[in-house]
């Protein structure tokens, strides 16, 4: 266990300093939004997390272990869908997802700390939301 620890670190920490912007939104990692809200305050982003859409628990969490044991100052509230673009058919297939890496495309709040003020901030106006399959990294 400790020796496959040691090698996901620096796969990690790659990923972790790394953001791409490309015009209409930037790509952040979940740790530089958690970590400089401020920075992302009303800008539209794109973030990889695990992804939970349930009546008052849509969310996109850090890790699977975050979602599980409920930390939301690890994650951030998915806020309003775009109407004409999410019908609820849609939706449906969309929550077969619920539990697996997704990359989520919206306006970032870092001053709406969503339902009950539980989240670290919200991501709202969302356009896109998929299935996140990584490229590369140790096969589980």
């Amino acid at each position: 266990m400790f020796k496959k620890v040691l090698l996901l670190l620096p796969i990690f920490s790659f990923d972790l300093v790394h953001s791409q912007n490309d015009g209409n939104h930037e790509m952040v990692s979940m740790v530089q939004l958690l970590a400089t809200p401020e920075k992302y305050h009303n800008k539209i982003v794109t973030i990889v997390g695990v992804g939970w859409l349930k009546f008052e628990e849509n969310q996109i969490c850090l890790t699977r272990d975050h979602l599980r044991a409920m930390a939301t100052k690890n994650c951030f509230w998915l806020g309003s869908f775009e109407e004409e673009k999410w019908d609820s058919e849609l939706l449906m297939k969309i929550k077969e997802f619920n539990g697996s890496y997704v990359k989520v495309t919206g306006r970032f709040n870092g001053q709406d700390m969503g339902h009950l003020n539980l989240f670290a901030g919200s991501i709202s106006d969302v356009s896109a939301y998929s299935f996140h399959e990584p490229e590369f990294g140790p096969s589980m």
